[in-house]
């Protein structure tokens, strides 16, 4: 009985171990959720924004904060995946990562997929994620997030998103960098 007790203690912990090597850790979940801040959301209504600058006699820039303001309290939909997929690193951009965001030897962990854990992500109060595809003008996509990369130092990183742009997907890779403990978008 003991020895039966001692063999699933060992197989529990060793269960722990592997799969918390294949799961995503702080940083990812910090970078990610602010990636999906930038991204996941209705594109802007131009169409809206000149029948304002139309009617009233302001700037457009105040125009587009009264448009942004109304879209904030609309109900919106959007399918994210269940997967967070690799890093696709075409031949140029590692290079890229090397020379201009200065990425030290990447640490190469972000080559496998995972399964999002969804009570780690956080959306805008307005968002709503369904399973699929709907017909609704508050649709606004499908979005794919994809493995965040980081250097070795842990203090560069860098992230792809796949967005809806005008009902066309488009890729985006976006570097961070840390400062003073924080995630923050690198400018270089």
């Amino acid at each position: 009985m003991i020895k039966q007790k001692s063999k699933i203690s060992i197989f529990l912990l060793l269960t722990l171990i592997v799969s918390s090597c294949n799961s995503l850790d702080k940083d990812e979940y910090k970078i990610l959720n602010a990636v999906i801040g930038m991204h996941v959301h209705p594109e802007v209504d131009t169409v809206r924004i000149n029948k304002i600058l139309e009617n009233d006699n302001i700037d457009y820039l105040r125009a587009v904060d009264i448009v942004n303001e109304e879209m904030s309290k609309k109900h919106y939909e959007f399918v994210l995946s269940d997967t967070i997929y690799p890093v696709i690193l075409p031949p140029g951009l590692k290079e890229d990562l090397h020379t201009k965001l200065l990425f030290s030897e990447i640490e190469n962990r972000s080559d496998k997929p995972l399964v999002a854990d969804f009570n780690q992500l956080k959306f805008k109060n307005n968002l709503q994620r369904v399973p699929k595809a709907i017909n609704s003008t508050n649709y606004i996509g499908q979005f794919r997030l994809h493995r965040v990369l980081f250097d070795k130092t842990r203090e560069r990183a860098y992230v792809q998103i796949e967005t809806p742009v005008s009902k066309y997907p488009s890729f985006v890779g976006i570097p961070f960098k840390k400062l003073k403990g924080e995630w923050i978008l690198d400018d270089k």
